[in-house]
């Protein structure tokens, strides 16, 4: 019955190894995404400040066109130079904070991945640490439910002859 008892507690803790190693295994994959997911969002902040830098060029040409074309009014806008320089300002300030996006986008990935990673290692700690206390609980129940009796070593002659009361015999 104890037999059993350990191979059933040896069973349970082979488990809980395999879940800690299956969380551990889910963590990482979830980790390999979060990578994934950072590079994806830096991808998409590197397209946004091109099309930042695509529009500066075509607002900048626009404007060129239009002083050439005397539409530029120098008492409301200013000189076409000045149009430009404050467009090339907003665009370069925009190009340069979507850059800064994409930077973020890519160490926040790598962050939550490394954090997935560490949960991924505790969990396959903790199957094992799980399977340790059930094969020690096991072992401590058997010891507690007692086993076979101990053998006692054999004395050939271990029997004692003792005197009987000496009460009643004369001269006592």
């Amino acid at each position: 019955m104890m037999i059993a008892g350990i191979a059933l507690a040896a069973v349970a803790a082979y488990g809980q190894i395999k879940t800690g190693q299956a969380q551990e295994a889910n963590y990482k994959s979830q980790a390999n995404m979060a990578e994934f997911k950072g590079r994806g969002d830096a991808i998409k902040y590197k397209q946004q400040g091109n099309q930042m830098l695509k529009g500066l060029v075509e607002s900048n040409a626009n404007t060129a066109a239009a002083a050439g074309a005397g539409l530029v009014k120098v008492n409301l806008t200013g000189s076409a130079g000045t149009v430009q320089q404050a467009g090339t300002r907003y665009g370069v300030t925009n190009f340069n904070m979507a850059k800064g996006n994409a930077i973020t986008a890519i160490s926040m990935g790598n962050m939550q991945a490394n954090i997935y990673r560490a949960a991924g290692k505790t969990a396959a700690r903790a199957g094992i640490y799980s399977a340790i206390g059930t094969m020690g609980s096991a072992f401590m129940m058997a010891g507690m439910a007692g086993g076979p009796p101990t053998p006692q070593p054999y004395t050939p002659f271990s029997t004692t002859i003792t005197n009987p009361p000496m009460s009643g015999w004369a001269g006592a």
